[in-house]
């Protein structure tokens, strides 16, 4: 689930951390869950990262982080620039 997002479980959608296009394999080791709005606005439009963490939980990284920085978010922790619901 993502930073600051109450959607019950139930409610989500599995999303593939590396795409399965680009060879990524649908195991749960390569999913995370999102509501719809997080899935398909935050991480397909504005280019938010997911990744699993060593400690096993979804981090994020807003997109206007540069690539190589260490600025990831776990999804257990809220920060001041959490995933937003588009409006």
């Amino acid at each position: 689930m993502t930073p600051g997002c109450g959607t019950p479980a139930a409610w989500t959608q599995a999303h593939h951390i590396q795409h399965w296009a680009d060879g990524g394999e649908t195991v749960l080791a390569n999913m995370v869950l999102l509501c719809s709005r997080h899935h398909h606005t935050s991480i397909h439009t504005q280019g938010w990262e997911v990744t699993i963490g060593a400690d096993g939980h979804p981090w994020f990284r807003p997109p206007h982080i540069t690539t190589g920085r260490k600025d990831w978010m776990p999804c257990h922790q809220r920060r001041s620039h959490t995933l937003t619901h588009a409006a």
